[in-house]
Protein backbone atom coordinates (compact mmCIF):
# COMPACT_ATOMS: atom_id res chain seq x y z
CA UNK A 1 0.00 0.00 0.00
CA UNK A 2 1.52 3.31 -1.06
CA UNK A 3 0.28 6.13 1.18
CA UNK A 4 -0.95 6.03 4.75
CA UNK A 5 -3.48 8.77 5.34
CA UNK A 6 -7.07 7.86 6.25
CA UNK A 7 -7.87 5.67 3.24
CA UNK A 8 -4.42 4.06 3.26
CA UNK A 9 -4.85 3.13 6.91
CA UNK A 10 -8.33 1.68 6.34
CA UNK A 11 -7.40 -0.21 3.19
CA UNK A 12 -4.13 -1.64 4.54
CA UNK A 13 -5.87 -2.84 7.71
CA UNK A 14 -8.58 -4.55 5.66
CA UNK A 15 -6.06 -6.15 3.30
CA UNK A 16 -4.00 -7.36 6.28
CA UNK A 17 -7.01 -9.30 7.56
CA UNK A 18 -6.71 -11.67 4.56
CA UNK A 19 -3.15 -11.26 3.21
CA UNK A 20 0.00 -13.00 4.38
CA UNK A 21 1.75 -9.62 4.65
CA UNK A 22 1.16 -5.97 3.77
CA UNK A 23 4.00 -3.54 3.06
CA UNK A 24 3.14 0.08 3.80
CA UNK A 25 5.14 2.72 1.98
CA UNK A 26 4.89 6.28 3.21
CA UNK A 27 6.89 9.48 3.04
CA UNK A 28 6.28 10.16 6.73
CA UNK A 29 9.43 10.09 8.81
CA UNK A 30 7.64 9.48 12.11
CA UNK A 31 5.65 6.31 11.88
CA UNK A 32 3.05 5.04 14.28
CA UNK A 33 2.52 1.49 15.43
CA UNK A 34 0.82 -0.58 12.73
CA UNK A 35 -2.44 -2.22 13.83
CA UNK A 36 -1.67 -5.77 12.63
CA UNK A 37 1.39 -7.96 13.06
CA UNK A 38 1.55 -8.82 9.35
CA UNK A 39 1.94 -5.15 8.35
CA UNK A 40 5.43 -3.71 7.82
CA UNK A 41 6.72 -0.19 7.22
CA UNK A 42 8.78 0.56 4.14
CA UNK A 43 10.30 3.77 2.87
CA UNK A 44 9.35 5.57 -0.32
CA UNK A 45 9.05 3.55 -3.49
CA UNK A 46 11.87 4.39 -5.90
CA UNK A 47 10.98 1.95 -8.68
CA UNK A 48 8.60 -0.81 -9.69
CA UNK A 49 9.62 -3.46 -12.22
CA UNK A 50 7.29 -5.16 -14.68
CA UNK A 51 7.82 -8.42 -12.79
CA UNK A 52 6.41 -6.93 -9.55
CA UNK A 53 9.61 -6.15 -7.72
CA UNK A 54 9.37 -2.94 -5.75
CA UNK A 55 12.52 -1.08 -4.76
CA UNK A 56 12.35 1.22 -1.75
CA UNK A 57 14.63 4.03 -0.62
CA UNK A 58 17.80 2.50 0.70
CA UNK A 59 17.78 -0.21 -1.97
CA UNK A 60 15.57 -2.78 -0.22
CA UNK A 61 13.53 -4.86 -2.69
CA UNK A 62 10.33 -6.86 -2.28
CA UNK A 63 8.32 -8.94 -4.71
CA UNK A 64 4.64 -7.99 -4.41
CA UNK A 65 1.40 -9.41 -5.78
CA UNK A 66 -0.48 -6.11 -5.95
CA UNK A 67 0.02 -2.39 -5.38
CA UNK A 68 -2.72 -0.16 -3.99
CA UNK A 69 -2.16 3.57 -4.40
CA UNK A 70 -3.62 5.63 -1.56
CA UNK A 71 -1.86 8.83 -2.56
CA UNK A 72 -4.76 11.23 -2.86
CA UNK A 73 -6.63 12.68 -5.78
CA UNK A 74 -7.61 15.91 -7.45
CA UNK A 75 -11.20 17.00 -7.88
CA UNK A 76 -12.50 17.27 -11.42
CA UNK A 77 -16.13 17.76 -12.46
CA UNK A 78 -16.18 18.16 -16.25
CA UNK A 79 -19.95 17.60 -16.29
CA UNK A 80 -20.61 20.79 -14.26
CA UNK A 81 -20.31 24.32 -15.58
CA UNK A 82 -17.67 26.43 -13.86
CA UNK A 83 -20.49 28.81 -12.95
CA UNK A 84 -21.69 26.08 -10.55
CA UNK A 85 -18.32 25.06 -9.05
CA UNK A 86 -14.70 25.31 -9.97
CA UNK A 87 -12.36 22.51 -8.96
CA UNK A 88 -8.64 23.08 -8.60
CA UNK A 89 -6.39 20.48 -7.06
CA UNK A 90 -7.92 19.72 -3.68
CA UNK A 91 -10.48 22.55 -3.54
CA UNK A 92 -13.98 22.96 -4.83
CA UNK A 93 -15.43 26.49 -4.76
CA UNK A 94 -17.74 28.12 -4.04
CA UNK A 95 -19.39 25.88 -1.48
CA UNK A 96 -21.51 27.16 1.38
CA UNK A 97 -20.49 25.25 4.53
CA UNK A 98 -18.08 23.28 2.30
CA UNK A 99 -21.19 21.51 1.06
CA UNK A 100 -23.68 23.43 -1.11
CA UNK A 101 -22.91 25.28 -4.36
CA UNK A 102 -24.72 28.63 -3.99
CA UNK A 103 -26.09 28.54 -7.54
CA UNK A 104 -27.42 24.99 -7.19
CA UNK A 105 -28.61 24.28 -3.61
CA UNK A 106 -30.29 21.05 -4.73
CA UNK A 107 -26.78 19.56 -4.99
CA UNK A 108 -24.44 18.79 -2.10
CA UNK A 109 -20.79 17.74 -2.09
CA UNK A 110 -20.71 15.39 0.90
CA UNK A 111 -17.31 14.05 1.81
CA UNK A 112 -14.80 16.53 0.41
CA UNK A 113 -13.13 16.93 3.81
CA UNK A 114 -9.68 15.47 4.35
CA UNK A 115 -8.60 15.83 7.95
CA UNK A 116 -10.03 15.17 11.38
CA UNK A 117 -12.92 12.89 12.29
CA UNK A 118 -13.98 12.69 8.67
CA UNK A 119 -16.65 10.02 8.86
CA UNK A 120 -18.46 11.84 11.68
CA UNK A 121 -18.26 15.00 9.56
CA UNK A 122 -19.61 13.15 6.51
CA UNK A 123 -22.56 12.01 8.60
CA UNK A 124 -23.15 15.56 9.82
CA UNK A 125 -22.96 16.87 6.25
CA UNK A 126 -25.45 14.25 5.07
CA UNK A 127 -27.75 15.18 7.95
CA UNK A 128 -27.61 18.86 7.04
CA UNK A 129 -28.29 18.11 3.37
CA UNK A 130 -31.29 16.01 4.39
CA UNK A 131 -32.59 18.84 6.62
CA UNK A 132 -32.23 21.38 3.82
CA UNK A 133 -33.84 19.18 1.20
CA UNK A 134 -36.71 18.19 3.51
CA UNK A 135 -37.39 21.86 4.24
CA UNK A 136 -36.60 21.71 7.97
CA UNK A 137 -33.53 23.93 7.45
CA UNK A 138 -32.99 26.71 4.95
CA UNK A 139 -29.95 28.16 3.25
CA UNK A 140 -29.38 31.85 2.62
CA UNK A 141 -30.15 32.79 -0.94
CA UNK A 142 -27.31 33.48 -3.34
CA UNK A 143 -28.80 36.91 -4.05
CA UNK A 144 -28.77 37.90 -0.36
CA UNK A 145 -25.01 38.57 -0.47
CA UNK A 146 -24.92 37.17 3.06
CA UNK A 147 -23.65 33.86 1.81
CA UNK A 148 -20.38 32.99 3.55
CA UNK A 149 -18.83 30.76 0.94
CA UNK A 150 -15.84 29.38 2.82
CA UNK A 151 -16.63 29.88 6.49
CA UNK A 152 -18.79 28.24 9.09
CA UNK A 153 -22.41 29.31 9.22
CA UNK A 154 -23.55 31.89 11.75
CA UNK A 155 -25.83 29.60 13.74
CA UNK A 156 -24.60 27.58 16.69
CA UNK A 157 -25.29 24.19 15.11
CA UNK A 158 -26.50 23.85 11.51
CA UNK A 159 -27.93 20.41 12.23
CA UNK A 160 -30.23 21.54 15.05
CA UNK A 161 -30.74 25.28 14.48
CA UNK A 162 -33.46 25.76 11.89
CA UNK A 163 -33.04 29.54 11.68
CA UNK A 164 -32.65 31.03 8.23
CA UNK A 165 -28.96 31.75 8.97
CA UNK A 166 -28.23 28.08 8.37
Amino acid sequence: VIGYSASGQDISREIASVAASVLVSTRRTQRTHLPRENMEWRGRVTSISRSGTVTFEGGEESDVDAIVYCTGYKYHFPFLAESVVAASDKRVRPLYLHLFPPSLPSMAFVGLLEKGAIFARFEAQAGLAARVWSGSATLPTEASNNLPRHRSCSCSNPLTDSSSAC
